[in-house]
This record gives C-alpha cells, sequence and structure tokens, in this order.
C-alpha cells in the first residue's frame, strides 16, 4: 500500500504482522495464520511445543471422539446427536475464530483509519494552498498599503505646505481685519458728530420754523380777521354712505392776489346740523373761488333701511348656508345704490349685520343678500 506522507512527512504507524513465518507451512495450513494481533513473534522453541501441543490434543480428542460413539451407540438419537455436537465443536477452533473474527474487525479499523488520514492529509493540503494563498495576497495588500502610505506621506507634505500658505493669508486677514476696526470705529465716531451735530442743527431750524409759522398764522389770522371771511352758498348734496352727507360752501370775503387761500379755507369753521368743524377737504375752483367740502356723519336723509325679508333657502345642498334677501328702502335720487347698500346696517333672526354680502339690483329696485350658517342646510 502506498502511504501519502502528512504535513510533517510523518508515515502512519508501523503494523507488524505476529505470524510465525520460520514455521512448517506444509504440516498444519491454518497453523500459518496470526495468533494474536498485534502481539511479537514467539521463539521457536515454544512454538514447536505448542504445535506439539496442539497436536496430542487434537489425538486425543478424536480417540475420545470414537471410544464415545462406540459406547453411546444405543444411546436414544437426541442423546447422541447432542454429544456429537459437543465433540464436534473445538475449543481450538472456536478460539481461532474469534480471533479471526478480531484480526478482520482490526483490519477495517486500519483502512477506516488509514483513509481518515488521507483525507486529513488532503485537508492539510487544501489548507496550506489556501495558507498560501492567503499570504500571498496579505503581501500584495501590504505593498498597496505601502503605496497608500507614501502617497498619504505626500499628501500630508502638500496639506502642510497649504496650512502653512493658509495660515499666513489669516495672519494677513486679521491684520487688515484689525485696520478695519480701527477705521470703522473712527468713521462711526466721526458720523456720530457729524450726526450729532446735523440734530442739533435740524431741532434748531424746527424750532425756528416753529417759531416762523406761528408768526405767520397769526399773521393771517388776523388778516382775516379784518377781511371778515365766511361761508356762503351752503348746499347739501348727495349721500357718500349710510348715515353720511356731503355738504359744500363757498368762502366769501376773499380779496383778489390773496395767496393763502387754502389755508384760510381749511382754518375757516362752519355749522351744520348743529356741529362746528372745519371742512373735510378745500378746493381751489379757478374763476369760482375755494370752496369747502364737508362729510358729515348722522344725517337722517341718508338713513336707508331694507324691508321685505324673504327666506330663498339654502344656498346648495349640503352647504351650511341659508340665503336672506331684502329690499332697500328710502335711497335718494343720485345717490350711488351700490355704496349706500353695502354700508347699510339691519338685524333680522336676532341677529346684527353691519352690511349686506352682496347687493344688487331689479326692476329699479336695490336688494341686499346674506348667506348665514344654518345647520339644517347640512
Amino acid at each position: 500500500m502506498n502511504w501519502t506522507s502528512g504535513r510533517n512527512g510523518t508515515p502512519p504507524p508501523h503494523y507488524q504482522s505476529t505470524v510465525d513465518t520460520a514455521a512448517d507451512h506444509h504440516t498444519e495450513p491454518w497453523l500459518n495464520h496470526e495468533r494474536e494481533p498485534l502481539l511479537p513473534p514467539r521463539d521457536d522453541q515454544n512454538d514447536q511445543r505448542s504445535r506439539g501441543k496442539r497436536s496430542f490434543s487434537l489425538k486425543g480428542l478424536a480417540l475420545c471422539a470414537i471410544v464415545s460413539v462406540l459406547i453411546a451407540g444405543n444411546i436414544a438419537g437426541p442423546i447422541i446427536i447432542f454429544k456429537s455436537a459437543k465433540l464436534d465443536t473445538c475449543p481450538e477452533a472456536e478460539a481461532m475464530d474469534r480471533l479471526r473474527g478480531k484480526w478482520t474487525l482490526e483490519e477495517r479499523l486500519h483502512n477506516v483509519t488509514v483513509e481518515e488520514r488521507q483525507q486529513l492529509y488532503e485537508l492539510w493540503r487544501v489548507e496550506d494552498a489556501t495558507h498560501t494563498a492567503k499570504i500571498n495576497f496579505w503581501a500584495e495588500e501590504d505593498l498597496e498599503r505601502e503605496e497608500i502610505r507614501k502617497e498619504w506621506h505626500l499628501e500630508v507634505i502638500e496639506h502642510e505646505r497649504k496650512e502653512h500658505e493658509r495660515e499666513e493669508v489669516r495672519k494677513e486677514w486679521q491684520c487688515e481685519a484689525v485696520e478695519h476696526e480701527r477705521f470703522e470705529r473712527e468713521r462711526q465716531q466721526r458720523e456720530a458728530r457729524e450726526h450729532e451735530e446735523a440734530r442739533q442743527k435740524w431741532e434748531r431750524e424746527v424750532i425756528e420754523h416753529e417759531c416762523e409759522e406761528r408768526e405767520r398764522r397769526k399773521r393771517e389770522w388776523e388778516e382775516r380777521q379784518k377781511m371778515g371771511f365766511f361761508w356762503m352758498d351752503i348746499e347739501a348734496t348727495h349721500c357718500v354712505r349710510y348715515g353720511t352727507r356731503k355738504y359744500t360752501a363757498r368762502l366769501a370775503n376773499v380779496p383778489d392776489g390773496f395767496e393763502p387761500r387754502v389755508e384760510a379755507c381749511e382754518e375757516t369753521e362752519l355749522s351744520i346740523n348743529g356741529k362746528v368743524k372745519g371742512p373735510t377737504r378745500c378746493e381751489d375752483r379757478v374763476g369760482l373761488g375755494v370752496y369747502g367740502i364737508w362729510e358729515v356723519e348722522g344725517d337722517a336723509a341718508c338713513s336707508t333701511w331694507f324691508n321685505w325679508f324673504t327666506d330663498n333657502g339654502c344656498t346648495a345642498p349640503s352647504s351650511g348656508l341659508r340665503k336672506y334677501s331684502m329690499y332697500m328702502e328710502d335711497l335718494r335720487q343720485g345717490d350711488d345704490w351700490e355704496v349706500m347698500c353695502s354700508s347699510t346696517p339691519v338685524t333680522f333672526n336676532e341677529m346684527y349685520f353691519a352690511h349686506p354680502d352682496t347687493c344688487y339690483q331689479r326692476n329699479a329696485g336695490t336688494y341686499g343678500v346674506w348667506n348665514v350658517r344654518d345647520t339644517s342646510c347640512w
């Protein structure tokens, strides 16, 4: 059998046979087999004595068997069969069979051990190849890491150089920042001084202007008192919204060439509906004079109101809104119906509304519309 050496070159353990090769193989063939497995061979004299004993034992046994057969010839068949079976059972043969069975088992175990060792040697070979491949791979990785380390070292040097340049730039920038802060601080101080001087100058100018304005107003008031301005051609015009009416009047006794005509209009008051107030604005109508315009609130002539309450149902299915409409009463001719309608308040269903949601005209009548939340319209 060819043995494959292991990792260390060690062959499998030696198995020494116990067969007596010096014995006479022609006398008894069964004596050529091994006596006991894995036992060292005995010397020739002991072996011959043991062979003589075995030969004598066999002859004695044969003689005993013949005598027993002759003596027990008349014994019943079962007894003869039983005796024959016992006589046929040779103790030496049984021992040899047991020994042969042990040898067969040992041989099988030995073959299994050899196969396992061969498998182990093959596994070692594969592991050696794998280990060698790993070593080669690691060596390549080491080379790559060395290249990367060299590149990284160059990058570190370049980075340090750039960092040094940036540090120089940073120092220059810090110097510039300090200089800029100093310049900015001086500029702010200078501007603050200039601003304070300008503010003081402006305050003086304001005070002087107020004094001059008071003097001018005083002179104009004295002149108006001497001239005796008053309002004439007072006229109540149209309504500008609910409860508010427009009034106009012309300022009389204004001499030609009098420049502060509009200022005189704004400061001349008029009593309208028991309320004394100056005009809302003034207009210098060339060739016609100066007119004052008032918008007087609380004028009953502009008190429109809604009548003929109508429930128009839900605005749409699941809208949650119910539509109501009412007719607007006391709209004066010439008044803006849309302005008056959109500013007229109303109260219905115990709810106050400052104005309608929308307004419209139909058949020369003006109507207001309200969309009110109603749970019955869900």
